[in-house]
């Protein structure tokens, strides 16, 4: 797409001068790495007026930039970390930062919505427009927001979900699966350890805790920062995990990881109580 077919899709949004005076903003901004058709280009889509770039969730291809819209059908989780270097473990600015997760789909499907740019917030129940997100599969489909990334409600559109959340048994968990729910009551916490990274990464903190429903127990494991999901952790509480990944046990049976994007709740009670875990 061309300069000036991309003005023409915008004109009744913003003037011909202010769309210039954008790019050569971008430009500088971007180092000028990208051209001005490649800007304008971008602030086309950004102003929603370039449809032809919008995805289905369905249609979304791992590495690789997707805008789509969407429903948020989860309550979303947020948290702060650090990578434990002076550096935020997203990339971006200073040492501790927000990662905020939540469920988000469309007619076509579910994915995951990983937000590193802590200024963005986002509710259940809410259309969104999601722009420039970076496509992920290693651990069921993601969709995560950075620097270039941006999100913003879109109350214009119908989104009539296709989705429905699903709580695994503990005795259906298999080696590898990801994106995986399940409910609990905690069994015991082992202490949090210290380990040494390899490469000369630093020192880093993992804790787990077992988890057990009506069909079994498996321990939940968390890394770094995430350990701090555990604090206020006593055995006879009721848990939710949501988005991990389950891997073989190192004594055999299956494990739960949490991941930057997964979700851990303590439920007292009634669900509509429901407290995140705190992290401070």
């Amino acid at each position: 797409m061309k300069l000036a077919e991309a003005y023409e899709l915008v004109k009744d949004l913003i003037s011909e001068q202010e769309f210039r005076a954008e790019i050569e903003k971008r430009r500088a901004h971007f180092g000028n790495l990208l051209d001005d058709d490649a800007i304008a280009y971008m602030i086309a889509d950004e102003l929603g007026r370039n449809t032809s770039s919008i995805l289905k969730i369905s249609s979304l291809s791992p590495d690789s930039a997707a805008t789509f819209y969407a429903k948020v059908v989860g309550e979303p989780q947020s948290r702060e970390f650090s990578n434990g270097n002076g550096n935020s473990a997203g990339g971006y600015g200073s040492a501790h930062k927000k990662i905020t997760s939540v469920d988000v789909a469309d007619e076509t499907g579910k994915c995951t919505l990983v937000i590193w740019n802590g200024d963005a917030t986002v509710r259940k129940g809410q259309t969104i427009k999601v722009t420039n997100g970076a496509v992920k599969s290693q651990y069921g489909l993601e969709v995560t927001l950075g620097q270039w990334g941006t999100v913003e409600e879109a109350p214009e559109m119908s989104i009539e979900p296709k989705y429905e959340r699903r709580v695994m048994k503990i005795a259906e968990l298999a080696p590898e699966s990801t994106d995986v729910c399940i409910e609990g009551k905690i069994v015991s916490i082992s202490p949090t350890r210290t380990f040494n990274r390899k490469n000369g990464g630093g020192t880093s903190f993992v804790a787990s805790a077992q988890v057990q429903d009506d069909t079994g127990e498996c321990a939940v494991v968390a890394w770094g920062d995430q350990v701090k999901l555990f604090k206020d952790l006593q055995p006879g509480m009721k848990v939710e995990v949501e988005r991990a990944h389950a891997k073989k046990g190192f004594r055999g049976g299956v494990e739960l990881h949490l991941r930057q994007s997964s979700g851990f709740k303590i439920v007292s009670g009634d669900k509509a109580k429901a407290e995140q875990a705190k992290l401070q």
